[in-house]
């Protein structure tokens, strides 16, 4: 719908006249005893930004309160259809009797998982960044995939394949536990309640912060036809913590503020072919979060483990960590009323430990670098770079600062490791204005104990980190001495 279309569709329009996708929504729905029907091209104005800023964040509600979802997973334009020719053979489910010695006979389906994830969770509507969010909210979906159509609601998966369907999905190994859980159920207020006397305990809080996290690093993978939409395209889901998990806490440009010494220390996903230190993307010229933000940069970005006690993999575990940069403030200035949508610029006051940082050198996986005025080579160190400097700039020998944000102690089988990360920012001008520029990881080496790791390290303590981003500047670290 626009300026041009709109009296035409109000007056109504002939089925003839819409989309071959359209057409089989509204078959769909017929059969289904349903009469109305959203289209997010139809009902809101395409060339109206007033309209789209207004309607966006209602998403959550839109999506969240429709009896049904409808998803074209495979549908590369409007005329593809819902509907396609097949191989009825190819769904037929396949039925194995076992007979165990101490358990009764059953009959067990076999499904074939590959298919499943090519079909439903790897789909190419499914890396749109809407339609994640879309995937999360309708509380049931009725997913047309290339091969068979599947359902999915608070209680139940199912398919064509599978028609009794299961309320106990078991994940690939592609597939973590929290993703399937979402597959499955979708996300609702009651999957995400409070304990008794508004509290949560630990475990509840833990899982929450690590189901966020792991929520942001799939949402930040998927593709967006404009990628200014990245905040508000997540609004619904914010609305939803908000409600059930956050109420009273501040949302901030896709991080919460309770939670931020954490949600922090998110970095740039690196595939085996890239560099840590040479990111391939710039940061958008118009501004659309600060530069603390996962939403200030495109691509995929990741988080490491959360929390003292998670499994890394294999044998080891996270055996100590703490947190040691101390948030004083910290708010973002919404571009309309809606504070889980676009925001025009943010503020972030932090106290903790900051030293000089200096890249001398990367080849392949070693890294040569100073800090705090010590020369250290390191081939168990890290610095992934956000997103590519400005034109002419290099990395190497610039002047950067370290602020140092955790200190953990992982067992490593037969050893216990000590290893720093630090927020690397750089200054921007003369006033003290600074940005976020990467994360920086390394293996300080073998420890007997607990022991303040980083009083040893960061001897300097810095007495306020200010960030602030206003007008057309991307985001700014003020350092005040």
């Amino acid at each position: 719908m626009n300026d041009n279309t709109e009296e035409a569709l109000i007056a109504g329009l002939p089925m003839s006249k819409l989309p071959s996708t359209f057409r089989d929504a509204v078959l769909v729905l017929h059969q289904l005893g349903i009469q109305y029907l959203w289209i997010d091209s139809l009902c809101i104005k395409q060339d109206s930004r007033e309209e789209w800023l207004r309607e966006a964040p209602r998403m959550q509600q839109v999506y969240g309160s429709a009896a049904v979802n409808i998803v074209a997973a495979h549908v590369d334009n409007p005329e593809s259809g819902l509907f396609h020719t097949r191989d009825p053979s190819s769904i037929e489910s396949t039925i194995c009797r076992a007979e165990w010695d101490d358990e009764p006979t059953k009959d067990y389906l076999i499904w074939n998982r590959k298919e499943f994830d090519n079909d439903y969770t790897s789909a190419p509507l499914t890396q749109r960044g809407w339609v994640f969010q879309e995937r999360l909210l309708a509380p049931r979906i009725l997913h047309f995939g290339k091969s068979q159509v599947y359902w999915r609601c608070s209680a139940l998966f199912a398919s064509e394949s599978w028609p009794y369907g299961t309320s106990n999905f078991s994940p690939s190994s592609s597939v973590s536990r929290k993703d399937a859980d979402m597959i499955m159920h979708g996300l609702s207020l009651d999957k995400l309640k409070k304990t008794p006397g508004g509290s949560t305990d630990a475990t509840t809080q833990i899982y929450h912060t690590e189901l966020w996290a792991d929520l942001v690093a799939k949402y930040s993978s998927c593709k967006f036809t404009k990628n200014e939409d990245k905040l508000v395209a997540m609004s619904g889901v914010a609305k939803v913590f908000r409600q059930s998990l956050h109420e009273g806490d501040r949302y901030l440009a896709g991080l919460w503020r309770s939670e931020l010494p954490k949600l922090l220390c998110w970095r740039r996903s690196v595939r085996r072919n890239e560099s840590d230190i040479v990111a391939t993307r710039t940061r958008p010229s118009e501004y659309r979060a600060p530069s603390w933000s996962w939403a200030s940069i495109d691509g995929p970005i990741s988080y490491s483990f959360l929390h003292r006690g998670a499994n890394i993999g294999g044998r080891s575990k996270v055996l100590l960590m703490e947190h040691l940069a101390e948030i004083i403030n910290a708010f973002t200035v919404p571009l309309d009323k809606d504070d889980t949508a676009q925001v025009s610029h943010g503020v972030l006051t932090i106290r903790g430990r900051l030293q000089p940082f200096r890249l001398l050198s990367a080849q392949g996986a070693n890294i040569r670098f100073e800090i705090g005025g010590e020369v250290r080579f390191s081939p168990d160190s890290r610095f992934i770079v956000d997103a590519l400097l400005n034109e002419n700039e290099q990395l190497e020998g610039m002047e950067l600062w370290a602020l140092l944000a955790r200190c953990y102690i992982v067992n490593a089988g037969f050893v216990d490791l000590s290893f720093l990360e630090c927020i690397v920012l750089r200054r921007q001008d003369e006033t003290q204005n600074y940005q976020r520029v990467g994360i920086f990881t390394t293996c300080y080496g073998e420890v007997d104990g607990y022991e303040p790791l980083h009083d040893h390290v960061f001897g300097v303590y810095a007495d306020e980190i200010r960030t602030e981003s206003e007008g057309g500047f991307i985001a700014w670290f003020q350092f005040a001495a």
